[in-house]
């Protein structure tokens, strides 16, 4: 058995038997190495089983409807959420715009394990503002992160501050149209 996966009343149970192991892409958070045996309560969960050659790739996509704007999900394994005695204001319209175009590829549903950051200038462009309007923006949302928790500087490319604030609920994940 490579791969058990087992619905819980809250989230996943994930049981890896793939002597290569597996990946974990949490929608919204930062990928991770699968434990032998691990619990998610997430609304959807990738997971990619590793082959040997990886000539192919083997996923399972998780999608829970239950679990979807819940409130604190939890991830056994993989991170929780940090909470703080006062939490920053909600995203506004136009950081929630910023933070989709720089990180869309982040935050896609499916998964995308080589997802980068788009360029600041080139979302300036796309969404009609300077430079130094985006760079202002994410300003403020790592100032956002950092009150929830982020312990440590980073770059505005860089996804650490979304990966907090999605585990904080500030960004919901997309809605999907399954029948």
């Amino acid at each position: 058995m490579a791969l058990q996966i087992t619905a819980a009343d809250r989230g996943w149970r994930i049981d890896v038997g793939n002597r290569s192991g597996a990946r974990i892409y949490p929608w919204g958070l930062a990928a991770t190495t699968a434990h032998a045996h691990q619990s998610l309560d997430w609304p959807l969960v990738g997971v990619r089983v590793h082959c040997p050659t990886e000539i192919h790739q083997h996923w399972v996509l998780l999608e829970s409807r239950s679990s979807a704007g819940a409130e604190s999900p939890t991830l056994s394994g993989v991170g929780t959420n940090t909470r703080t005695a006062t939490r920053p204001r909600p995203l506004t319209e136009a950081e929630a715009a910023t933070l989709q175009l720089v990180f869309g590829d982040f935050i896609a549903w499916p998964p995308r394990p080589s997802a980068t950051a788009l360029q600041l200038k080139q979302a300036a462009k796309r969404l009609e503002v300077s430079d130094s309007a985006i760079q202002e923006r994410l300003k403020g949302i790592v100032a956002k992160a950092r009150r929830l928790g982020l312990d440590r500087v980073v770059r505005l490319t860089e996804p650490e501050y979304l990966h907090v604030l999605v585990g904080a609920g500030y960004l919901a994940p997309p809605v999907l149209n399954r029948g």
